[in-house]
């Protein structure tokens, strides 16, 4: 329910955005134009990356074949817990392979960090061959994968696990599902790294945090939508999470795109902290993160927005408020 104040700035927003587009029905605009749709002029997103030494592919092939060996010997086994978890192994070769295919090395030091991931997978192969799998127990950061529905496709997430979890007990955590900006040297090899290292802007004490991976930078739109859905699903199925605390945010292109895929989820997204935000400057971001690291007041406070407006730089915030600026 929207606030008195912001109710008429949500009603001003949209009719300004109506009267614009009476008055200059042949204004040229930002959206994409003709030029944008021709094949052989139309700029390339992902750039293509870098070129791979001989030595470097070599390297990484073997790796491949290595792990590729090991991933047919766990689909021979029958059992239907090696069967549930093979994803997590296979979202390593997947993420390499492509990386090498599709050319999406995008700067040489991205070599090392791909060998590391293959002897990741390499590591949890065997442990799942031997009837282990402690990551599925794993606190803090972790990546997971699955099967897509649309494809057949296995598609990685991440995941920030609260330190407060037990495997074996019975509370029910909240989970805040983190959609990611835009970024142009995205790739699954890079996604998995960070994921691994970077907490983020947000990682609520005894919370989940799920970062869905989107299908690269589509505003999570199409396939990329229903990789979070899919992505929550699997998450949901093998940890205990209370639905009745799932909340939602992002930043920039993902700030966006949860919005649409708000609309898409089975439930309401629920929660006290459902901070949601679209920025256009970056140092917005970063004021909030030194001042509020968990903006938690931002969602609850009508002057929030001239907070915002104070830290610098063009903003545009939507919450469960409709703060606009």
């Amino acid at each position: 329910m929207c606030c008195p104040l912001s109710a008429w700035r949500c009603w001003l927003g949209f009719c300004l955005l109506a009267l614009g587009g009476i008055i200059f029905p042949g204004q040229e605009t930002w959206a994409d134009g003709p030029g944008d749709n021709n094949p052989a002029t139309v700029r390339r997103v992902p750039n293509l990356g870098v070129e791979v030494p001989t030595e470097v592919r070599s390297g990484l092939e073997q790796g491949l074949a290595e792990l590729s060996k090991a991933i047919d010997g766990l689909r021979g086994n029958p059992s239907p817990r090696v069967k549930e978890l093979l994803p997590d192994v296979e979202i390593f070769h997947r993420a390499v392979s492509d990386a090498l295919e599709f050319r999406e090395f995008f700067n040489e030091k991205e070599f090392g960090p791909a060998r590391e991931l293959l002897q990741q997978g390499l590591e949890r192969a065997r442990q799942l061959a031997a009837g282990q799998a402690p990551w599925t127990e794993q606190r803090g950061l972790i990546v997971r994968g699955y099967v897509s529905k649309i494809d057949g496709s296995v598609q990685p997430y991440g995941l920030i696990v609260p330190e407060s979890y037990q495997p074996q007990g019975s509370h029910r955590h909240r989970l805040d599902l983190w959609f990611h900006g835009r970024g142009e040297t995205l790739s699954e090899v890079n996604f998995l790294v960070s994921r691994q290292k970077d907490r983020g802007v947000f990682a609520p004490a005894d919370a989940f945090v799920l970062h869905p991976y989107g299908r690269y930078c589509n505003a999570f739109k199409f396939a990329g939508e229903i990789d979070v859905l899919e992505a929550l699903a699997h998450v949901e199925q093998h940890y205990r999470i209370d639905a009745d605390r799932i909340a939602s945010r992002g930043f920039s292109m993902g700030g966006g795109g949860l919005l649409a895929v708000r609309r898409a989820l089975p439930r309401p997204v629920r929660g006290g902290d459902t901070w949601r935000g679209l920025f256009r400057d970056s140092r917005v971001l970063e004021g909030l993160s030194k001042r509020n690291p968990r903006s938690e007041a931002l969602g609850e406070d009508p002057l929030a927005l001239v907070r915002l407006q104070r830290l610098g730089g063009e903003s545009l915030a939507l919450s469960d408020h409709c703060l606009f600026g």
